[in-house]
């Protein structure tokens, strides 16, 4: 299957290799996230593993399941602002024995300056 077909109609304009060369940062000690599904109304705190300009890793005990959609709330606590931005699983990679990495694809891409407010 076609990497734009994996990520379905939220991502048709992207490309796994497009994501792939976005550079990974830590996010900032000052930047909070939450996270929900779309089906849900509350949502849950989660540390970002990394983020780029196309998405987030997170680090959790479980693989998810592909094209699984997502809601994220990331907040810049410091400067007092938060982005929404859906999202979708993209990957999930093993990291550590009991630990994976989950990685997610954003709706849009950030912008540089978007993306320097949060690490």
């Amino acid at each position: 299957m076609s990497p734009s077909k994996q990520l379905g109609k939220r991502h048709s304009g992207d490309s796994a290799a497009n994501r792939r060369v976005s550079v990974r940062f830590p996010a900032s000690p000052m930047t909070v996230s939450h996270m929900r599904l779309p089906h849900k109304t509350v949502f849950k705190r989660v540390r970002l593993f990394n983020i780029s300009q196309g998405g987030v890793g997170i680090l959790v005990r479980k693989p998810w399941p592909l094209n699984t959609e997502v809601d994220f709330q990331i907040k810049n606590e410091l400067l007092n602002f938060t982005f929404d931005l859906p999202a979708q699983v993209v990957h999930a990679t093993r990291y550590t024995r009991g630990r994976w990495i989950v990685g997610f694809a954003f709706e849009r891409q950030l912008s540089l300056a978007e993306l320097a407010s949060l690490v």
